[in-house]
């Protein structure tokens, strides 16, 4: 789609009540929308350009999203869209990718297309691998894959309170005895802790991120408020605040697993401007390019909690993590016809890779300060 006025090609034949659907392309105006309105047409996935007028949200403008060849009109929904003004960057762009990723087709269900667009299913934008994602995408909509299984939440509830329970078990038989297994119980109890932490991670996130839809923040300070006031709780229950110290000090580290995990996923990766990489290929191939999914037998699954395939994480967000290992499977199937290079590799590697990675980007930095 090349950059230009949105605009007005012809009349099509299909009827919407007393309106009739439009198609839209770039070059000339658009019937009902004023002359002044400067919102742009602009190449997929590139940052869309508006002036001082279209900034400002006038009621006279329109702001048109392009989903599978379909123009829907977004001016009043923006305001109450939870994931922000985000929106706005794919105002009078096709952003059929971003919308698939993270809404469900229902979405669309109640609301009337103002016009349409030339849109390949096939190829959207040129890119078969797009085409291939989305097909991806209409067969795990379709088998009820983006709807949580209830036994996977149960098995994880179980993983979880089984982490609580054996940490404040261990918490109890410490402060409680005074044999020669303290220490060890001090330790288990802690890495228990961590365990716990970790596992229900995704689920405060996803909480937290839903209570706050609007970028409204009060539930985010109440979880945070809450979870050092039950902390602080367990950690009072030590004869002395160096035990204390100890205890959560060893859970922390044992938590940075975590966040290793969340590094080696991205760092060992070339860093690039966000809108140079917007520039070229689609969608999904830049999510692919982006990652690095780790392997490891399955029933090491839940100590990655899942994030260790990352490249499902980044196409298929909506995904649950129980079918990631199908999904994972797809990914690179559609990676191998497409010619597109997926980073996978063990633990220990990618870690490696990482430093090696950071430590070249930091020579580099110098190198440059110094120049």
């Amino acid at each position: 789609m090349g950059q230009g006025t949105v605009v007005q090609e012809k009349k099509a034949t299909t009827m919407h009540t007393k309106s009739e659907e439009r198609v839209f392309v770039p070059g000339r105006s658009i019937e009902g929308v004023p002359t002044n309105n400067s919102l742009r047409l602009v190449s997929p996935l590139s940052q869309p350009q508006f002036s001082d007028a279209s900034s400002n949200q006038s009621e006279k403008q329109d702001i048109l999203i392009g989903v599978r060849g379909k123009w829907y009109n977004v001016t009043n929904f923006v305001p109450h869209h939870p994931g922000g003004d985000v929106i706005l960057e794919f105002a009078g762009q096709d952003a059929t990718a971003q919308f698939m990723a993270y809404h469900s087709p229902s979405v669309l269900r109640h609301r009337r297309p103002v016009g349409t667009y030339p849109f390949d299913e096939d190829k959207p934008g040129g890119e078969p691998m797009q085409g291939d994602w989305m097909k991806l995408c209409d067969k795990y909509d379709k088998l009820g894959y983006f709807k949580t299984p209830f036994s996977f939440v149960l098995e994880r509830f179980i993983i979880l309170i089984g982490f609580l329970a054996v940490s404040l078990s261990c918490v109890r038989f410490y402060v409680t005895t005074s044999n020669e297994w303290k220490g060890i119980a001090l330790v288990t109890g802690a890495v228990c802790l961590a365990g716990f932490w970790q596992q229900s991670g995704p689920y405060a996130i996803k909480a937290v991120s839903l209570a706050n839809a609007g970028r409204k923040r009060p539930m985010e300070y109440v979880g945070i408020a809450l979870h050092f006031t039950w902390v602080g709780a367990l950690l009072s229950c030590f004869p002395t605040w160096k035990e204390s110290l100890l205890f959560y000090g060893i859970a922390m580290m044992c938590l940075g697993v975590l966040s290793v995990q969340l590094l080696v996923s991205h760092y060992s990766k070339p860093w690039a401007e966000k809108e140079t990489v917007k520039e070229s290929g689609s969608w999904a191939q830049r999510q692919v390019e982006s990652v690095v999914d780790i392997s490891c037998p399955h029933w090491l699954d839940w100590f990655h909690g899942g994030l260790h395939l990352h490249s499902p994480h980044h196409l298929f967000p909506r995904l649950p993590r129980c079918h990631y290992r199908e999904a994972h499977q797809d990914v690179l199937d559609m990676c191998k016809k497409n010619n597109v290079t997926l980073d996978v590799m063990p633990w220990f590697e990618a870690i490696a890779n990482t430093i090696r990675h950071l430590r070249n980007v930091g020579e580099q930095w110098e190198a440059k300060k110094w120049d």
